[in-house]
Protein backbone atom coordinates (compact mmCIF):
# COMPACT_ATOMS: atom_id res chain seq x y z
CA UNK A 1 0.00 0.00 0.00
CA UNK A 2 1.41 3.37 -1.01
CA UNK A 3 2.12 5.94 1.65
CA UNK A 4 -0.31 8.85 1.81
CA UNK A 5 1.30 12.24 1.23
CA UNK A 6 -0.51 15.36 2.32
CA UNK A 7 0.46 18.60 0.67
CA UNK A 8 -0.68 22.00 1.81
CA UNK A 9 -1.33 24.90 -0.47
CA UNK A 10 -0.59 28.58 -0.01
CA UNK A 11 -3.78 29.01 2.03
CA UNK A 12 -1.87 27.66 5.06
CA UNK A 13 0.37 30.72 4.99
CA UNK A 14 -2.34 33.09 3.83
CA UNK A 15 -4.62 32.36 6.79
CA UNK A 16 -1.90 31.58 9.31
CA UNK A 17 -1.36 28.63 11.63
CA UNK A 18 -0.78 28.00 15.35
CA UNK A 19 2.34 26.37 16.81
CA UNK A 20 1.31 24.14 19.72
CA UNK A 21 3.53 21.82 21.75
CA UNK A 22 2.85 18.16 20.97
CA UNK A 23 3.09 17.55 24.72
CA UNK A 24 -0.17 19.46 25.17
CA UNK A 25 -1.89 17.30 22.56
CA UNK A 26 -0.31 13.91 23.30
CA UNK A 27 -0.51 14.13 27.09
CA UNK A 28 -3.84 15.88 27.49
CA UNK A 29 -5.09 13.19 29.87
CA UNK A 30 -1.98 13.37 32.08
CA UNK A 31 -2.50 17.11 32.31
CA UNK A 32 -6.20 16.49 33.12
CA UNK A 33 -7.35 18.82 30.36
CA UNK A 34 -10.66 18.39 28.55
CA UNK A 35 -11.00 18.79 24.80
CA UNK A 36 -12.77 22.11 25.33
CA UNK A 37 -9.97 23.38 27.56
CA UNK A 38 -7.29 22.38 25.06
CA UNK A 39 -9.17 24.17 22.31
CA UNK A 40 -9.53 27.22 24.56
CA UNK A 41 -5.74 27.26 25.13
CA UNK A 42 -5.09 26.91 21.40
CA UNK A 43 -7.40 29.85 20.65
CA UNK A 44 -5.49 32.00 23.14
CA UNK A 45 -2.14 30.87 21.68
CA UNK A 46 -3.22 31.75 18.15
CA UNK A 47 -3.03 35.40 19.24
CA UNK A 48 0.72 35.32 19.84
CA UNK A 49 0.66 39.11 20.06
CA UNK A 50 -2.79 39.04 21.63
CA UNK A 51 -2.67 41.49 24.52
CA UNK A 52 -5.99 42.43 26.12
CA UNK A 53 -8.18 39.93 24.25
CA UNK A 54 -11.93 40.45 24.18
CA UNK A 55 -14.04 37.29 24.40
CA UNK A 56 -15.52 38.08 20.99
CA UNK A 57 -12.01 38.05 19.48
CA UNK A 58 -11.05 34.88 21.34
CA UNK A 59 -14.08 32.85 20.24
CA UNK A 60 -17.13 34.44 18.66
CA UNK A 61 -18.97 31.07 18.59
CA UNK A 62 -19.22 30.75 22.39
CA UNK A 63 -21.02 32.82 24.99
CA UNK A 64 -19.14 34.88 27.54
CA UNK A 65 -20.45 32.61 30.32
CA UNK A 66 -19.03 29.53 28.61
CA UNK A 67 -15.65 31.22 28.21
CA UNK A 68 -15.77 32.31 31.85
CA UNK A 69 -16.33 28.69 32.93
CA UNK A 70 -13.34 27.51 30.91
CA UNK A 71 -11.14 30.25 32.30
CA UNK A 72 -12.19 29.35 35.85
CA UNK A 73 -11.54 25.66 35.24
CA UNK A 74 -8.02 26.34 33.98
CA UNK A 75 -7.36 28.64 36.93
CA UNK A 76 -8.61 25.97 39.35
CA UNK A 77 -6.29 23.42 37.75
CA UNK A 78 -3.38 25.80 38.26
CA UNK A 79 -2.57 26.38 34.58
CA UNK A 80 -3.82 29.93 34.04
CA UNK A 81 -3.69 33.37 35.58
CA UNK A 82 -5.50 36.26 33.93
CA UNK A 83 -6.21 39.91 34.49
CA UNK A 84 -9.17 41.94 33.24
CA UNK A 85 -8.04 45.41 32.18
CA UNK A 86 -10.44 48.32 32.40
CA UNK A 87 -10.35 52.06 31.86
CA UNK A 88 -12.69 54.99 32.36
CA UNK A 89 -13.77 57.24 29.50
CA UNK A 90 -14.28 61.00 29.67
CA UNK A 91 -17.86 60.50 30.88
CA UNK A 92 -16.82 58.29 33.77
CA UNK A 93 -18.03 55.09 32.13
CA UNK A 94 -15.99 51.95 32.80
CA UNK A 95 -14.73 50.31 29.60
CA UNK A 96 -13.41 46.74 29.52
CA UNK A 97 -10.30 46.79 27.34
CA UNK A 98 -9.85 43.02 27.38
CA UNK A 99 -8.28 40.12 29.23
CA UNK A 100 -4.55 39.44 29.60
CA UNK A 101 -3.73 35.71 29.73
CA UNK A 102 -0.70 34.25 31.52
CA UNK A 103 -0.02 30.55 30.86
CA UNK A 104 3.35 30.51 32.64
CA UNK A 105 2.13 27.77 34.99
CA UNK A 106 1.12 25.61 32.02
CA UNK A 107 4.53 26.18 30.48
CA UNK A 108 6.13 24.98 33.72
CA UNK A 109 3.87 21.92 33.84
CA UNK A 110 4.88 21.03 30.28
CA UNK A 111 8.57 21.44 31.16
CA UNK A 112 8.10 19.11 34.14
CA UNK A 113 6.37 16.62 31.86
CA UNK A 114 9.23 16.87 29.36
CA UNK A 115 11.72 16.24 32.15
CA UNK A 116 9.80 13.19 33.39
CA UNK A 117 9.58 11.78 29.88
CA UNK A 118 13.29 12.39 29.39
CA UNK A 119 14.03 10.60 32.66
CA UNK A 120 11.91 7.61 31.61
CA UNK A 121 13.67 7.51 28.26
CA UNK A 122 17.07 7.52 29.97
CA UNK A 123 15.96 4.69 32.25
CA UNK A 124 14.75 2.75 29.24
CA UNK A 125 18.09 3.22 27.52
CA UNK A 126 19.90 1.99 30.62
CA UNK A 127 17.74 -1.11 30.69
CA UNK A 128 18.42 -1.76 27.03
CA UNK A 129 22.12 -1.09 27.71
CA UNK A 130 22.41 1.43 24.93
CA UNK A 131 25.90 2.87 25.10
CA UNK A 132 26.35 6.40 23.88
CA UNK A 133 29.55 8.40 23.61
CA UNK A 134 29.33 11.04 26.33
CA UNK A 135 29.80 14.67 25.41
CA UNK A 136 32.69 16.11 27.37
CA UNK A 137 31.16 18.93 29.43
CA UNK A 138 32.76 22.30 29.93
CA UNK A 139 33.98 22.34 33.52
CA UNK A 140 32.31 25.61 34.45
CA UNK A 141 28.96 24.50 33.05
CA UNK A 142 29.15 21.18 34.85
CA UNK A 143 30.00 22.87 38.16
CA UNK A 144 27.09 25.28 37.84
CA UNK A 145 24.59 22.57 36.94
CA UNK A 146 25.78 20.27 39.73
CA UNK A 147 25.53 23.15 42.19
CA UNK A 148 21.98 23.85 40.99
CA UNK A 149 21.03 20.17 41.40
CA UNK A 150 22.46 20.10 44.93
CA UNK A 151 20.55 23.23 45.92
CA UNK A 152 17.37 21.88 44.33
CA UNK A 153 17.66 18.67 46.34
CA UNK A 154 18.16 20.61 49.57
CA UNK A 155 15.10 22.74 48.97
CA UNK A 156 12.68 20.19 47.52
CA UNK A 157 14.01 16.92 48.99
CA UNK A 158 14.20 15.23 45.60
CA UNK A 159 16.66 14.85 42.76
CA UNK A 160 16.68 17.24 39.82
CA UNK A 161 16.85 15.53 36.45
CA UNK A 162 18.14 17.69 33.62
CA UNK A 163 15.91 17.12 30.58
CA UNK A 164 17.28 16.54 27.11
CA UNK A 165 15.89 19.91 26.04
CA UNK A 166 17.71 21.59 28.93
CA UNK A 167 20.97 19.86 28.05
CA UNK A 168 20.75 21.14 24.48
CA UNK A 169 19.84 24.64 25.67
CA UNK A 170 22.74 24.74 28.15
CA UNK A 171 25.21 24.00 25.34
CA UNK A 172 24.12 27.20 23.60
CA UNK A 173 24.39 29.49 26.63
CA UNK A 174 27.00 32.23 26.87
CA UNK A 175 29.40 32.49 29.83
CA UNK A 176 27.24 35.22 31.35
CA UNK A 177 24.12 33.08 31.05
CA UNK A 178 25.86 30.03 32.54
CA UNK A 179 27.04 32.18 35.44
CA UNK A 180 23.49 33.54 35.92
CA UNK A 181 22.13 30.01 36.47
CA UNK A 182 23.97 30.03 39.83
CA UNK A 183 21.49 32.57 41.13
CA UNK A 184 18.17 31.01 40.04
CA UNK A 185 17.07 30.32 43.63
CA UNK A 186 18.00 33.83 44.79
CA UNK A 187 16.13 35.27 41.79
CA UNK A 188 13.03 33.20 42.59
CA UNK A 189 13.12 34.23 46.24
CA UNK A 190 13.33 37.95 45.45
CA UNK A 191 10.69 37.71 42.70
CA UNK A 192 8.33 35.23 44.36
CA UNK A 193 5.43 37.71 44.25
CA UNK A 194 5.62 37.63 40.43
CA UNK A 195 5.85 33.84 40.16
CA UNK A 196 3.14 31.17 40.53
CA UNK A 197 2.44 29.94 44.05
CA UNK A 198 4.68 27.01 45.08
CA UNK A 199 6.82 27.69 42.01
CA UNK A 200 9.39 24.93 41.46
CA UNK A 201 12.28 26.39 39.43
CA UNK A 202 13.59 24.58 36.39
CA UNK A 203 16.46 25.62 34.13
CA UNK A 204 14.22 25.43 31.04
CA UNK A 205 11.98 28.13 32.53
CA UNK A 206 14.80 30.61 31.86
CA UNK A 207 16.55 29.09 28.83
CA UNK A 208 13.34 28.74 26.81
CA UNK A 209 12.28 32.41 26.92
CA UNK A 210 14.77 35.09 25.96
CA UNK A 211 13.49 37.88 28.18
CA UNK A 212 13.48 35.62 31.25
CA UNK A 213 17.15 34.77 30.70
CA UNK A 214 17.92 38.46 30.20
CA UNK A 215 16.22 39.21 33.52
CA UNK A 216 18.20 36.45 35.24
CA UNK A 217 21.51 37.71 33.80
CA UNK A 218 20.70 41.26 34.90
CA UNK A 219 19.74 40.01 38.37
CA UNK A 220 22.95 37.93 38.61
CA UNK A 221 25.12 40.95 37.80
CA UNK A 222 23.34 43.09 40.39
CA UNK A 223 23.41 40.28 42.96
CA UNK A 224 27.15 39.72 42.51
CA UNK A 225 27.72 43.46 42.92
CA UNK A 226 25.73 43.30 46.16
CA UNK A 227 27.78 40.33 47.35
CA UNK A 228 30.96 42.21 46.52
CA UNK A 229 29.79 45.29 48.40
CA UNK A 230 28.66 43.16 51.35
CA UNK A 231 32.04 41.46 51.47
CA UNK A 232 33.87 44.77 51.30
CA UNK A 233 31.65 46.12 54.07
CA UNK A 234 32.21 42.99 56.14
CA UNK A 235 35.98 43.18 55.63
CA UNK A 236 35.90 46.85 56.61
CA UNK A 237 33.95 46.11 59.78
CA UNK A 238 36.42 43.37 60.73
CA UNK A 239 39.37 45.69 60.19
CA UNK A 240 37.63 48.42 62.16
CA UNK A 241 36.94 46.01 65.02
CA UNK A 242 40.63 45.09 65.13
CA UNK A 243 41.50 48.80 65.18
CA UNK A 244 39.08 49.31 68.06
CA UNK A 245 40.67 46.42 69.94
CA UNK A 246 44.10 47.93 69.34
CA UNK A 247 42.91 51.27 70.67
CA UNK A 248 41.43 49.80 73.84
CA UNK A 249 44.62 47.85 74.45
CA UNK A 250 46.37 51.23 74.53
CA UNK A 251 44.01 53.23 76.77
CA UNK A 252 42.93 50.20 78.86
CA UNK A 253 39.90 51.94 80.44
CA UNK A 254 36.93 54.17 79.61
CA UNK A 255 38.17 56.81 82.07
CA UNK A 256 41.47 56.98 80.20
CA UNK A 257 39.64 57.22 76.88
CA UNK A 258 37.49 60.10 78.19
CA UNK A 259 40.52 61.97 79.54
CA UNK A 260 42.35 61.56 76.21
CA UNK A 261 39.28 62.70 74.29
CA UNK A 262 39.21 65.93 76.35
CA UNK A 263 42.90 66.39 75.52
CA UNK A 264 42.17 65.86 71.82
CA UNK A 265 39.38 68.42 71.82
CA UNK A 266 41.75 71.10 73.09
CA UNK A 267 44.93 70.16 71.24
CA UNK A 268 43.84 68.40 68.05
CA UNK A 269 40.24 69.35 67.15
CA UNK A 270 40.49 67.74 63.71
CA UNK A 271 41.41 64.34 65.12
CA UNK A 272 38.80 64.77 67.84
CA UNK A 273 36.08 65.14 65.20
CA UNK A 274 37.40 62.11 63.30
CA UNK A 275 37.42 60.03 66.47
CA UNK A 276 33.87 61.02 67.25
CA UNK A 277 32.49 60.49 63.74
CA UNK A 278 34.88 58.29 61.81
CA UNK A 279 35.78 54.62 61.55
CA UNK A 280 38.61 53.75 63.92
CA UNK A 281 40.48 52.03 61.08
CA UNK A 282 41.04 55.42 59.42
CA UNK A 283 42.61 57.08 62.45
CA UNK A 284 44.19 54.40 64.64
CA UNK A 285 47.78 55.10 63.54
CA UNK A 286 47.36 58.83 64.02
CA UNK A 287 45.64 58.30 67.36
CA UNK A 288 48.46 56.06 68.55
CA UNK A 289 51.07 58.76 67.80
CA UNK A 290 49.08 61.52 69.52
CA UNK A 291 48.29 59.26 72.48
CA UNK A 292 52.00 58.61 73.08
CA UNK A 293 52.58 62.40 73.08
CA UNK A 294 49.67 62.79 75.49
CA UNK A 295 51.08 60.15 77.84
CA UNK A 296 54.51 61.76 77.71
CA UNK A 297 53.06 65.14 78.66
CA UNK A 298 50.94 63.57 81.36
CA UNK A 299 53.95 61.77 82.89
CA UNK A 300 56.07 64.92 82.68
Amino acid sequence: MAETTVKFGNYIYEYGYVMISNLLIDYQNELQLTNDEVMFIIKVFRHKNGYKLHDSILDSTLSTKTLQRRRKSLVDKGYLEYRITKSTDSNGNIITEGIVYDFTALDIALSHLASDLSEKEEEKQKEEKIVKTPVKPIVNKNDVIESFKDEYKKKFKKDYNVSREEKEAIKRLTKKEINALKYIFEYCEENKDNLPENFCPRIIFFTKVGWRMEQLVSFAEEYEERLKNDKEQSDLLIKNRKAEEKWWSLVESEEEDIAFTVYLRKNNPSLFVKKRNGMMINIIDELEVVYKIYKGEENA
